[in-house]
């Protein structure tokens, strides 16, 4: 019986490579060693086969494309060296990261598991970047391996910004503004660790048009519907360059800003 159990687990695992290279096309080049990070491409969509750095598994990562947003999914189908699936005693550990902005710090992600070998992870991706995802395997409680992959985010869009001190991410509503109307944003903001703010925190918003410094500043009305949703309303008056400032507060004191620039037209 002990036989027969062991030529299942090795057909199941026949099977499953299977599938990895009838998936993914598998090429002597797509598996790499796992020792450095692999940059993969930005485009629609990317599948690569590689092994992790010590060599105890090999994983296939498949992806429709990452950008900024917060519902990015990861596919990962994992087998080990020895080509078997791996034990109901694995789990996956993900972290990401800016490592050119370590100011922002680390981030964790959540590895739903599809069944043996199989996980789907969500990233919540704030801003453009080059981003490391890191995947630690672990087992009884110890880490057994570890990869790394490096994904070049280069598309930002224009209604989401850092703060100047990067404690915030904001995404607007809108990207223009037309003169003679009252123009309605609404700001999403977020921490830098990816939670909205506490409830204490408060947005004043100034705009002015800086090549007409003789009109004076003026200030947005709004209101705070939820922590971290408010919407303000700007009275363009005429065409030209306005800007915009926004302060964010807690408990009373400023502790960032951030500025948006708008080429209003009639």
């Amino acid at each position: 019986m002990r036989h027969l159990k062991k030529c299942f687990s090795s057909l199941a695992a026949i099977l499953f490579i299977g599938q990895i290279i009838s998936g993914c096309q598998l090429k002597k080049r797509d598996v790499e060693t796992g020792k450095e990070p692999i940059v993969l491409p930005p485009g629609p969509s990317s599948t690569v086969t590689r092994a992790s750095k010590n060599h105890k598994f090999i994983v296939r990562s498949s992806t429709e494309g990452l950008s900024v947003r917060s519902d990015n999914k990861i596919a990962y189908s994992i087998v080990t060296g020895d080509l078997l699936v791996p034990s109901g005693e694995l789990s996956v550990e993900a972290s990401y990261r800016i490592p050119d902005l370590p100011s922002a710090g680390e981030f964790k992600a959540t590895a739903v598991s599809d069944g043996p070998g199989k996980y789907s992870i969500g990233y919540n991706i704030p801003a453009a970047g080059l981003w490391e995802i890191k995947l630690v395997f672990v087992e009884k409680g110890s880490v057994v391996d570890e990869m790394l992959y490096t994904y070049p985010i280069s598309e930002l869009p224009k209604e989401v910004k850092p703060t100047k001190n990067g404690k915030y991410f904001v995404r607007a509503s809108v990207d223009t503004l037309k003169s003679g109307e009252e123009n309605k944003i609404t700001y999403t903001v977020v921490g830098d660790n990816l939670e909205m703010p506490a409830a204490g925190l408060s947005v004043e918003a100034i705009y002015w048009m800086p090549d007409m410094p003789e009109m004076g500043k003026f200030n947005a009305s709004g209101t705070s519907s939820a922590p971290g949703k408010f919407a303000l309303t700007y009275e363009i008056s005429m065409p030209g360059l306005w800007e915009i400032t926004l302060k964010f507060y807690e408990n009373g004191s400023q502790v960032d800003e951030v500025v948006y620039s708008y080429n209003v037209e009639t």
